[in-house]
C-alpha cells in the first residue's frame, strides 16, 4: 500500500475533536498541540506512517507595548513570530511521501513566539489536511472559543466558573479540587466531562450541608 491509500485510511478514521484545553488565566477554550499529537499518532502509527517536520520560512517583528504594569513599569515589548511549515507523511513501507504545509503566527513578551507560531501551524496543516471536523461546541478553529450555535451545553469556561463559586460557597481552593480531582481520576488535564463531574460533586456538597 502506497502513502497515497495510508493517507486515504488515515482520512476515513478522523472524528471531530473539540477543545479540551482550558486557559485559566484569560478564560478561554482551546485545542492544544498536545491533544492533536495525542489523537493523531496512534492512528498515524497504525496505518505506516511517519512525519517529518521542517521550517521553510520564519519572519521575526518587534512590537512595541504601550502603558505599564501593575507595579507602574513599562510593558514589554513583544516579539511577534511568522512561521511557514512543512510537514512530510512518509509510508514507512516505501519511503513514498506526501507534503503539506500551512502558516503560524505566535506573540510573546519572553522566548514562547516560535513555539506558538510552530504549534499553532502545525495544528492546522493536520486539520486541513485531513479535514478534521469540529464539535458542535467549537464553531470555528481558532484557538479562542466562540458560542456555540444551538446547543445548550455549558463550556469549560462557563464551568470554570461556575464551579468557582461553589468553592467559595463551601470554604474550598478550587485548585485544590482540581488537584485532587486529577489525582483520582488518573488524568494531568481535566476534560469538559471532568468539569461536569466536579460541579455536580460541589452541587451535591452543598446540598448536605
Amino acid at each position: 500500500m502506497g502513502i497515497s491509500e495510508k493517507m486515504m485510511a488515515v482520512f476515513r478514521e478522523i472524528k471531530a475533536i473539540g477543545k479540551e484545553g482550558y486557559n485559566d488565566f484569560q478564560k478561554y477554550d482551546f485545542r492544544g498541540i498536545e491533544q492533536v499529537y495525542a489523537y493523531f499518532h496512534p492512528i498515524l502509527d497504525k496505518h505506516g506512517i511517519y512525519t517529518l517536520q521542517r521550517t521553510i520560512k520564519k519572519e521575526f517583528e518587534v512590537v512595541p507595548s504601550k502603558g505599564t504594569n501593575r507595579n507602574g513599569e513599562p510593558k514589554p515589548d513583544q516579539v511577534s513570530a511568522h512561521i511557514e511549515l512543512a510537514i512530510d507523511f512518509v509510508c514507512c513501507d516505501t519511503g513514498e511521501r506526501e507534503t503539506a504545509s500551512g502558516f503560524g503566527e505566535g506573540i510573546d513578551t519572553s522566548d514562547k513566539a516560535t513555539n506558538k507560531a510552530t504549534s499553532g501551524a502545525v495544528k492546522y496543516i493536520y486539520f486541513n489536511t485531513f479535514c478534521v471536523p469540529v464539535k458542535a461546541a467549537s464553531v470555528e478553529d481558532g484557538d479562542r472559543y466562540h458560542e456555540p450555535r444551538n446547543s445548550s451545553r455549558k463550556t469549560k469556561g462557563q464551568l470554570h466558573n461556575e464551579i468557582a463559586d461553589l468553592c467559595r460557597e463551601l470554604g474550598k481552593d478550587i485548585e485544590d479540587v482540581y488537584d485532587k480531582s486529577k489525582e483520582a481520576w488518573g488524568k494531568k488535564t481535566l476534560t469538559l466531562q471532568d468539569y461536569e463531574k466536579i460541579k455536580a460533586m460541589l452541587i451535591k456538597q452543598k446540598g448536605e450541608k
